[in-house]
């Protein structure tokens, strides 16, 4: 089999419908499977899912167990000799996944290829990102946008090149292709990352074993944003914080981590005062 489409769903049961039909009818002269990783849903999904797409294989975890992880599950069930991630609140067109596995059957050097990701009104938004680092975390960030001049050390949009075929730093999880046996190399995703910044690390553990990581706007997939993130803003901050934690304890040790760790702290404490004045 050439693909395995592996999705990972939390409580999005129209967005995932929505997601499985785009694939299917977009998808043509490919051989390739869908597989589901229900992360204990309780709005119906799991139902619908046995219902409408017999075909597709479902796992259903009895707990909430993490984007990772579950991605993980998926591919231990698949056989594609590519995989696809792809986030359940987004829409496939014009056969994009058979573009981007034409692409890495030719071009044996790309690790992962992301297709250029459009938002809700169709305009291309951010498909790859700078590695994370200490610098960027202080001097570029948005909570911290009151004590001094950010906008000059940030990426903006305006920078960015949405129409060529480039190497990049690293690619947004909405959408990720990666060959089954640099998958493996990799040591498949950090399941000590709950939710966020596991694309990113998966991103830099291929480019360490000498692959590239492929930004391919001929491919395009429609990404609705925040379909599975229903949980209160609080815990996604929480969430994000310890991933992010995670990130500079497992790649940059030292310096690099106990800055990480006091920006968290300095942040943390930012965002408590605001409330607590508000």
């Amino acid at each position: 089999m050439d693909l395995s489409i592996i999705i990972v769903s939390y409580n999005t049961q129209k967005l995932l419908r929505d997601c499985i039909q785009s694939v299917i009818d977009s998808t043509k002269d490919i051989s390739y499977e869908i597989i589901v990783v229900d992360n204990n849903s309780t709005d119906g999904s799991q139902q619908i899912l046995n219902e409408t797409y017999p075909d597709i294989k479902l796992l259903c975890n009895k707990d909430n167990v993490g984007f990772s992880r579950a991605n993980n599950q998926g591919f231990r069930v698949s056989s594609g000799q590519y995989l696809l991630f792809l986030n359940s609140d987004t829409i496939v067109s014009n056969n994009a996944v058979l573009k981007m596995v034409d692409y890495m059957k030719e071009n044996q050097e790309a690790g992962i290829v992301g297709p250029k990701i459009l938002n809700e009104r169709h305009q291309p938004t951010r498909s790859y990102m700078q590695f994370m680092d200490a610098g960027t975390l202080f001097l570029g960030s948005k909570n911290l946008r009151f004590l001094f001049d950010v906008e000059k050390h940030r990426l903006h949009f305006s920078q960015y090149d949405y129409d060529s075929i480039q190497n990049v730093p690293w690619l947004s999880g909405a959408s990720l292709m990666i060959a089954r046996n640099i998958f493996e190399e990799a040591g498949l995703f950090d399941e000590r990352y709950f939710l966020y910044l596991e694309d990113m690390d998966l991103c830099l553990q291929v480019h360490k074993r000498g692959y590239q990581v492929v930004y391919f706007p001929r491919a395009e997939i429609t990404h609705l944003f925040g379909g599975s993130s229903h949980q209160q803003h609080d815990r996604l901050n929480q969430l994000y914080n310890e991933s992010m934690a995670y990130y500079f304890h497992k790649n940059y040790p030292g310096l690099q981590y106990f800055l990480a760790k006091l920006y968290i702290r300095l942040f943390t404490n930012i965002v408590r005062r605001r409330e607590h004045t508000s």
